[in-house]
C-alpha cells in the first residue's frame, strides 16, 4: 500500500483513506495471505479505522520518559489514543516491517 505523505513541522502527514487500506496486501512470512484471510483482516482494519477516514493524520517520534513514542494528531488535534511506543531494532535482529 502506498500513500501520499509530506513532512510538516517534524511530522509525517497524510490523509487517511479507505481505498488505500482496502488496497493493502496482507503477507505472512513473506507470502501473500489467502484471499479470505486478507479480506477479513482488511475489512477489520477499515471498520476499526472508519472514524479517521478523510482526516489528516500526522505522526512524529518523540522521547517520553526515556521511551520512544510515535505521537499523533488528527486534523491538528492531539489524539493520545493513537500514540504508540516504538523500539528501534537492527535488521540483523530478524525483524522486518513490510507495508
Amino acid at each position: 500500500m502506498t500513500s501520499p505523505a509530506n513532512f510538516e513541522g517534524g511530522a509525517v502527514c497524510g490523509v487517511y483513506d479507505e481505498t488505500l487500506v482496502r488496497s493493502g496486501t496482507v503477507r505472512v512470512k513473506d507470502e501473500a495471505a489467502p484471499a479470505d484471510l486478507s479480506k477479513a483482516l482488511l475489512d477489520s482494519m477499515v471498520e476499526s479505522s472508519r472514524a479517521h477516514f478523510g482526516r489528516k493524520i500526522c505522526t512524529k517520534v518523540v522521547r517520553r520518559d526515556g521511551v520512544l513514542v510515535s505521537v499523533a494528531t488528527v486534523n491538528g488535534v492531539s489524539d493520545p489514543t493513537l500514540d504508540l511506543p516504538m523500539l528501534w531494532v537492527a535488521p540483523s535482529e530478524g525483524y522486518r516491517l513490510g507495508l
